[in-house]
């Protein structure tokens, strides 16, 4: 009986250190050992390529049009590089590196590339919260894609409207992007706060879910 209640109070005690530790870690959590959380790097780590279209595609801002399509139009906004991040899925070889727009609009640009392959011309894609927990998706040009709407009771993004067919498909490889009712889980908590954190998040499940090999 005795080893039973040390057993019991054993058990009791790695679970309350346990549920301690993950309700105070600071760790952005993961679904997978393989995908890095998100980090911070510096304007030096920013891939050439991607440094390059941010410095010269420095006025792009997410707007609504008056049609209610989500449009980016300029307003002399530029990409703030002091706030680049990045998170790698190792098991993919894939890396994503995004930037958001300065004053506090929650747009945020992404070039995707191979791991394996730094060197190489990265995808470059850019996302937008243009109303709460809905997200357009645009090329490197502001041509709208997609539309993602995010569900926090599932922690979840459907896609809701596809603008370009074609376009999506000439970028993403996964078949399923070409059609309205596509989800893709949010892989990364969804941050609160921060111009474009929730972009950045609904950016990378995507990516990472339909990137070309």
């Amino acid at each position: 009986m005795k080893k039973k209640i040390l057993f019991g109070a054993f058990c009791a005690a790695v679970l309350t250190t346990a549920t301690f530790v993950a309700c105070n870690s600071t760790d952005e959590p993961v679904a997978d050992s393989a995908i890095n959380p998100l980090t911070s790097i510096s304007k030096e780590e920013i891939n050439e390529d991607f440094l390059y279209y941010l410095e010269e595609e420095n006025d792009s801002v997410c707007s609504r049009a008056i049609n209610n399509m989500a449009a980016i139009s300029s307003k002399s906004s530029k990409w703030d590089v002091d706030k680049a991040v990045q998170v790698r899925n190792y098991d993919k070889d894939l890396q994503l590196q995004m930037v958001p727009a300065k004053d506090n609009t929650p747009l945020v640009a992404g070039a995707y590339y191979k791991i394996s392959k730094p060197d190489s011309s990265p995808m470059i894609l850019q996302m937008c919260e243009t109303s709460k927990n809905v997200f357009m998706m645009y090329d490197e040009n502001g041509s709208p894609l997609l539309e993602m709407t995010y569900h926090p009771e599932t922690n979840t993004a459907v896609c809701t409207r596809i603008i370009s067919r074609k376009q999506v498909e000439a970028i993403l490889c996964n078949g399923a992007m070409g059609l309205l009712g596509w989800e893709v889980g949010i892989i990364l908590s969804v941050p609160t706060g921060g111009a474009g954190g929730a972009a950045f998040v609904v950016l990378w499940s995507i990516v990472s879910t339909a990137a070309c090999d």
